[in-house]
């Protein structure tokens, strides 16, 4: 399982250094992709560092490379001091990581295709990580919801996915209450806990 993941974030970041550096204006769908892309790995390295009961600052340089700690206005949704928030120069505040504690990690985006960017993430993670098995789950405040789990040596790993596409009602989080959101917003969150308590 953990070798699959760690296997998986070099892999991306390897695909994301190849094209690093300033880049030229690109069409909407095309910029969509790798912003997915990135979205996943991302999440592979919650779900890695959170298996690995380790912090995003502590996994291996190879696979944490391309991050560096985000800006007061990137990291504008976490306001708590605590919370580690990543980012790189590619994606700002449009891709941030923000780590709450070693067991809560999660990833955070906007403008990307909410439901389609989440069928590609779940399939990736399930292919890095076969364990990985999907649960039914009752939407929140955002209507869009998937939620995976796994087991392993006592700790249950639950990755959740929420968001809105556009048109929808805008997160509290990030916009008056009761606003139509201009655009779509996705949240990953990966919570590692003790394999017998219930999951919502």
């Amino acid at each position: 399982m953990f070798r699959g993941l760690r296997a998986a974030v070099g892999l991306l970041l390897a695909l994301a250094n190849s094209g690093c550096g300033a880049q030229p204006p690109q069409p909407l769908a095309e910029w969509q992709a790798k912003a997915a892309r990135r979205f996943y790995l991302d999440m592979t390295r919650c779900l890695y560092s959170s298996q690995h009961g380790t912090s995003i600052s502590d996994l291996p340089a190879a696979l944490k490379a391309d991050l560096r700690p985000a800006s007061p206005e990137e990291r504008f949704l976490f306001e708590d001091p605590t919370t580690n928030v990543w980012t790189d120069d590619t994606y700002r505040s449009h891709i941030v990581l923000a780590e709450h504690a070693a067991d809560n990690c999660e990833v955070v985006a906007d403008q990307l295709p909410v439901e389609a960017t989440f069928a590609v993430v779940i399939q990736e993670l399930q292919k890095a990580d076969p364990g990985l098995k999907a649960r039914p789950v009752k939407p929140g405040y955002d209507p869009i919801a998937y939620q995976l789990e796994s087991v392993k040596n006592g700790s249950r790993f639950v990755v959740r996915f929420e968001g809105s596409e556009p048109g929808g009602l805008a997160h509290p989080m990030r916009f008056l209450a009761g606003h139509a959101s201009r655009f779509s917003m996705l949240y990953a969150k990966v919570r590692r806990q003790p394999e017998s308590t219930p999951t919502p």
